[in-house]
């Protein structure tokens, strides 16, 4: 490092928090702790309040991810306090990474707090990386938290801006939100060009959620559980722990697949996903999405989307109230049972009702 030897410290902060960065994004968390650890001490003494902020701000996030929840609270909160005297861009990330943190400890309303702030920072300055990074955070907390209208229009603001600056990555929260599978595939392919590993493996753990409750139809059941195999490795190799609502909502995935499979291909397909790479899994995940010769009628013709608003609706839900459930808007379901009253020949919901419980029994 030219900066080191030279002596220069402020060259030698830019490049810690640089190079810390794209390690914590890869899961190098051992060599990216490192680094902001440095960084750390570097401004602390140069009193310098962004970069202090951001050192801080990623040690919490690596503390996150590893489980280490009061230890991330610690250094956050210091983010915070430091980051309010010194700029919007600092105290932004640093909402952002505080909402992310009561996301993990399940506090949805303060996550939702932090987030507006955030949002609030970094709206109309332009800044649309920590924008659709808030702006996964934020849908996630509204959703948890039950609030539809509010995650409704941060999905369209949201995922308008970045998908404008190509940043789909950030799709999976959308995906998350609104049981759309196509969206997590564009987030996955973004995520897996960034190299961002820890992002790259929730939105492929989302991915497996949306499409566990269509499995016995779709055919994916083994495929799905090679992604799960395959992620549960690269959470282990990497030292990530899930936060708590994704380890939840992925064990019910689980346990419809293992009823599926059976005890004993679960666990065959687990350990051949956890043989493969994170690239592998994308690519893998990426071909089996991909275009299909899905029949072009009956149950096994729903994509998996259609599928759930079906299921709603046979079980006597109005169109507001499977919007309400999904996330999405009365006009997409309505669009959706449309599809699904063709492919399956019916006219009426209680045709779709009866059709339903005819295929559950077969």
């Amino acid at each position: 490092m030219v900066a080191r030897q030279a002596g220069d410290q402020v060259g030698i902060r830019r490049a810690l928090a640089f190079s810390g960065v794209l390690l914590a994004a890869r899961g190098s968390f051992a060599e990216a702790e490192a680094r902001f650890g440095e960084c750390e001490r570097i401004t602390r003494g140069l009193g310098d309040r962004y970069f202090l902020s951001q050192a801080l701000d990623y040690l919490g996030f690596i503390a996150l991810h590893r489980g280490q929840l009061e230890a991330a609270r610690t250094r956050i909160e210091e983010s915070l306090a430091v980051a309010r005297r010194s700029n919007p861009v600092a105290l932004g990330r640093s909402h952002s990474m505080a909402a992310l943190l009561h996301l993990a400890l399940g506090e949805h309303d303060l996550a939702i707090i932090h987030a507006d702030q955030a949002l609030a920072m970094v709206r109309d300055r332009g800044l649309n990386w920590y924008f659709s990074m808030t702006f996964g955070i934020a849908v996630e907390a509204y959703r948890r938290a039950g609030r539809g209208e509010d995650t409704n229009r941060l999905l369209a603001e949201g995922l308008a801006r970045a998908r404008a600056v190509g940043l789909g990555w950030a799709e999976a929260a959308t995906a998350a939100g609104g049981d759309q599978s196509d969206a997590l595939l564009s987030a996955i392919g973004g995520l897996a060009r960034l190299g961002h590993a820890p992002e790259l493996i929730r939105a492929f753990e989302a991915l497996a959620v949306v499409l566990a409750p269509a499995a016995a139809t779709s055919g994916d059941a083994a495929e799905i559980a090679r992604l799960l195999g395959g992620t549960a490795a690269a959470r282990w190799r990497l030292g990530l722990v899930p936060f708590p609502g994704d380890r939840d909502r992925t064990a019910k995935a689980v346990g419809r697949l293992e009823g599926l499979l059976g005890n004993v291909a679960w666990a065959q397909e687990v350990e051949r996903g956890g043989a493969q790479s994170l690239d592998d899994l994308a690519h893998r995940v990426l071909r089996m999405r991909g275009p299909r010769h899905r029949p072009l009628s009956g149950w096994a013709s729903l994509t998996p989307a259609e599928r759930r608003v079906a299921e709603l609706a046979a079980a006597g839900l109005r169109n507001a109230e499977i919007a309400g459930q999904l996330f999405v808007a009365s006009g997409t379901v309505k669009i959706h049972l449309s599809h699904v009253f063709a492919k399956l020949g019916v006219r009426t919901r209680t045709e779709l009702s009866a059709a339903y419980t005819r295929q559950r029994r077969e």
